[in-house]
């Protein structure tokens, strides 16, 4: 269930404040946020950040990060286009 979880914008929204992001760069990119189109520019910019933080390469461990991060691209492209289609 986790692994499902990890590759959804509405879970990895909740959860980004409660981890912590020690890349002081990707620290002051990562802000609290009210408005969708802030929290999903949040959520992208934390999927990078654990992008770069991943180490193991594909194959090595029963999680593929690689695979839930373009899940999660894909989710939450996906809100995205739902939430400027409900805006128009």
């Amino acid at each position: 269930m986790y692994k499902r979880m990890l590759s959804m914008f509405t879970y990895v929204d909740a959860m980004i404040v409660d981890t912590p992001i020690v890349d002081p760069s990707f620290r002051q990119q990562i802000p609290a946020a009210t408005m969708i189109q802030d929290r999903l520019a949040r959520a992208a910019t934390f999927r990078q950040y654990m992008d770069d933080q991943w180490i193991f390469g594909e194959g090595r461990t029963t999680f593929s990060w690689p695979l839930a991060s373009e899940e999660l691209r894909r989710d939450t492209e996906d809100i995205a286009w739902r939430a400027e289609r409900n805006r128009a």
